[in-house]
């Protein structure tokens, strides 16, 4: 069965690795990978005669197709707790898959969901308040109040297109394209783009200044694929140097700046990475010689997690106060040892 996926490595089609280059444009003949626009929000009568044609189109061409749906959820007056418009949207859904997703599956490899910033949602039932006591190592935090909305609401989306996710055929990632152009800087926006809270879909981010396993969408350096951005080509080599980024719980506005400190001096001197949450570590440092960290970030579990990739021949770089673990070195010696 033809099947496409994602990891932190690499997007796959029936498991070969694949780099997805995808555009708009129906003449782009540099893309491997055309989007389809589909209405499926409550005002949509679902006619789709001009979108199925676009798809035949795209078959002759013997490209991809990524379905770029509209759900209607960046409407203003779009409400949360309205059980009947998410019973029309599961029921538009259907009706998509069934007349258009069927008819080309065979070429198709994602369905983006959402597409823009990250939308101020109405709500009747989840409050911005309700969300700080449940999350209450947030209500003391030295975080700004406008990046807790951000968490809040990225929670918000990823938690009601959870509810849409079941109609959607398991071979068919689901991608959220997500402007992230007013993030106040690259820590920020890994806080905000935590793997626990978006574990399930393949990311498309406007805004990405540091590697990232996502689509980079007209800039950025999403490390999967593209899209609509061609100035970005795949990475010829694995980096060997993985950063581990703050435990949600450990997380403050200084630790958020001493790791903008550390991707800063990565680039300065040229040196390749990659990030992964903690929690997370064990299945992400493949390949990795060294992790860096920052004992102020850690959790108890993530300093058995180091403790691990040193069993594992690896080396853990401390940036800062060292973290105690046999052989580490530190975020000076790491420089230069790889300057040599």
């Amino acid at each position: 069965m033809f099947s496409s996926s994602f990891d932190h490595r690499n997007f796959y089609i029936n498991d070969e690795p694949f780099y997805p280059i995808i555009s708009a444009d129906l003449q782009d003949e540099k893309a491997n990978a055309i989007t389809v626009k589909v209405d499926c929000s409550n005002s949509s009568m679902l006619i789709f005669e001009n979108e199925h044609i676009r798809a035949n189109k795209i078959k002759e061409l013997k490209k991809y197709i990524i379905w770029d749906i509209n759900l209607g959820l960046e409407d203003p007056d779009f409400l949360l707790s309205d059980e009947l418009y998410l019973k029309s949207i599961l029921q538009s859904l259907n009706y998509f898959i069934t007349n258009l997703y069927e008819p080309f599956k065979e070429i198709s490899i994602g369905i983006a969901l959402y597409s823009g910033k990250l939308p101020q949602f109405n709500s009747k039932i989840d409050s911005f308040e309700d969300w700080l006591n449940d999350n209450n190592f947030y209500k003391t935090s030295s975080l700004s109040e406008k990046h807790l909305r951000l968490l809040f609401n990225a929670d918000l989306l990823t938690d009601y297109l959870r509810l849409i996710a079941p109609s959607i055929p398991d071979e068919l990632p689901m991608i959220l394209k997500l402007d992230l152009t007013d993030i106040e800087s690259s820590a920020h926006l890994l806080h905000l783009l935590s793997k626990d809270r978006f574990e399930y879909f393949l990311l498309a981010l406007k805004g990405l200044e540091i590697p990232f396993p996502a689509l980079s969408w007209e800039s950025g350096k999403g490390e999967l694929g593209q899209l609509d951005n061609p100035s970005i080509l795949p990475k010829s080599q694995t980096p060997n140097v993985g950063i581990c980024f703050a435990s949600s719980q450990k997380i403050t506005k200084s630790e958020l700046s001493e790791f903008n400190n550390i991707f800063n001096e990565l680039s300065l001197n040229n040196i390749e990475y990659r990030v992964f949450d903690e929690i997370f570590a064990t299945e992400q440092w493949d390949e990795l010689d060294y992790i860096i960290a920052r004992k102020d970030s850690l959790s108890p579990v993530g300093i058995r997690m180091l403790q691990g990739f040193l069993a594992a021949m690896g080396t853990t770089v401390y940036h800062g106060t060292p973290i105690n673990i046999s052989n580490e070195i530190s975020f000076v010696e790491f420089k230069k040892k790889l300057s040599y």
